[in-house]
């Protein structure tokens, strides 16, 4: 017997499922997002915002490569695999928790190797840094993939708990480390050695607890039994879901390089905050995306009732609507003064940057679930069709707005393509999977654009919080009843999960 629940696909039991995993994924995300945000915070202010932006665009570097190297794994085909193989035969569940890791790991191997090799060429892009410096941001990518490799096998499982000993714990070593540094004196080129051995530790303690997780569901992962038919068969079945992920994961690193190419080093810096700071609404929308995937790939392979999903998707909407927006009044109340304070008067002046973000989140967020439910329900190419329409949109935009316009071009040209695509994506989706919150992604641009009217005036900081209240009532997307249930379905979850 185990006590990994194979959640039978009744719609009480699988709201349960959902909701903790949700839960459980929302506090890893908070826990990860406010160390990252406390280690930004300290590198500008020890070392200063040129050294800042210069280590922002090492990151970039490495998390591209990461996403190269995910072949849509990690992001979405390993855990709806397993989850699948749950429901449908558990007895192989083993080698194929063994193949998706190795998989993973070996491309995430040949990643680091290229970022190695290419250390020379790549460091004359971006003015202070090194080829020493990439090459220390290689090992960088071994660990990412590492941790990747075992938060993919946790989400299938739908043991969201485990995620919380995993990217939080490389995120909070990290931050460690920073303030270590600070206090002896160290150079940048020693934090960014001590970063690698984060990552390590990181590692160490994602496989003990996949380890864990494993032995307890009396599944037995032997390396030894992969095959590399098994490794290619893997491969061809990740495909389709590369290109979604692509823009999720490696946009943002993508538009950070760009201004890098044609901006001090400043100017990443000033990208890297606005991005990070309009991002937050992800603290919400990619736990609700990243429980959907399990779920509903779940209940799919069961050939069970998928009218909850519908329900769930609709109450996210107007969810992650309320949050983003309200995220969007409140930048424009303080984000000027907040920002004066805690990063200085250039980040301030870009205020208008972090606007044009946090709209691009509202509609992020609205898409992020949209995407999983299609992807569970084997309407990937479609989704993947769309992202590179979105890609090419961006790219072609980026390329003439980042060189004239630096941080704030790069945010129009992020948030038109997505646009395009998102508006695409639920025609075509209305056809297939039924009405999946539309009026709510309506209302949300509504206010948004009201709250932009706002901020143009001098008096707007004043009106932001009470204007988006007021717009948000009048057009129900806040709605009190809504944030009531999702407050007890998830209580009454996490209480199910603390009494087992």
């Amino acid at each position: 017997m185990t006590d990994i629940p194979q959640h039978p696909p009744d719609r009480q039991a699988s709201g349960r499922t959902l909701a903790s995993g949700i839960a459980y994924l929302t506090l890893a995300g908070l826990a990860m997002n406010v160390c990252l945000f406390l280690v930004n915070l300290a590198l500008i202010h020890v070392y200063g915002k040129a050294v800042h932006g210069g280590v922002a665009w090492l990151v970039s570097v490495a998390g591209i490569a990461v996403g190269l190297s995910d072949l849509g794994i990690a992001s979405a085909a390993a855990a709806r695999s397993i989850a699948r193989r749950r429901a449908e035969d558990a007895s192989d569940l083993g080698r194929t928790v063994a193949t998706w890791m190795t998989l993973q790991m070996l491309l995430g191997i040949v990643a680091a190797a290229g970022a190695a090799v290419l250390a020379e060429p790549l460091a004359g892009l971006c003015k202070g840094v090194s080829a020493a410096d990439l090459r220390i941001g290689a090992l960088w990518i071994l660990g990412l993939t590492g941790i990747r490799a075992c938060a993919m096998v946790a989400v299938g499982f739908e043991a969201m708990r485990e995620s919380l000993l995993m990217s939080p714990v490389a995120e909070l070593a990290r931050l460690l480390a920073v303030l270590a540094a600070w206090a002896a004196g160290a150079p940048i080129r020693w934090l960014l050695i001590a970063w690698a051995g984060c990552y390590a530790l990181s590692i160490a303690v994602s496989a003990w607890r996949v380890r864990a997780l494993t032995r307890r569901a009396g599944v037995k992962v032997r390396f030894s039994a992969v095959r590399p038919v098994g490794l290619a068969a893997a491969a061809a079945e990740a495909l389709p879901y590369y290109v979604p992920f692509l823009g999720l994961f490696c946009l943002p690193f993508a538009a950070q390089v760009m201004v890098g190419i044609s901006w001090p080093r400043e100017q990443i810096s000033i990208f890297q905050v606005c991005f990070s700071l309009a991002m937050t609404v992800r603290l919400v929308s990619a736990p609700i995306a990243g429980a959907i995937l399990p779920r509903v790939a779940h209940i799919d392979a069961s050939h069970a009732d998928h009218s909850q999903t519908g329900d769930v998707l609709r109450q996210s909407a107007r969810l992650l609507g309320s949050v983003s927006t309200l995220l969007f009044a409140g930048a424009v109340a303080l984000a000027g003064p907040v920002m004066r304070i805690l990063y200085g008067p250039a980040y301030a002046d870009n205020v208008d940057t972090l606007l044009v973000l946090l709209a691009f989140g509202a509609v992020d967020s609205y898409a992020m679930p949209l995407d999983q439910v299609l992807k569970a329900t084997r309407h990937v190419g479609l989704v993947a069709a769309l992202e590179a329409a979105r890609y090419a949109i961006m790219l072609a935009i980026a390329w003439w707005s980042v060189p004239a316009y630096g941080p704030i071009g790069a945010a129009w040209a992020i948030l038109a393509g997505l646009l395009a695509a998102t508006l695409v994506k639920m025609l075509v989706a209305r056809r297939l999977v039924g009405s999946l919150g539309a009026a709510a992604l309506a209302a949300a641009g509504a206010v948004l654009l009201i709250l932009a009217a706002i901020s143009r005036i001098e008096i707007g900081a004043y009106l932001a919080i009470p204007a988006w209240l007021a717009a948000a009532l009048a057009l129900r997307l806040l709605r009190p009843a809504d944030l009531a249930q999702w407050a007890r379905i998830i209580r009454d979850a996490m209480r199910k999960r603390a009494s087992r």
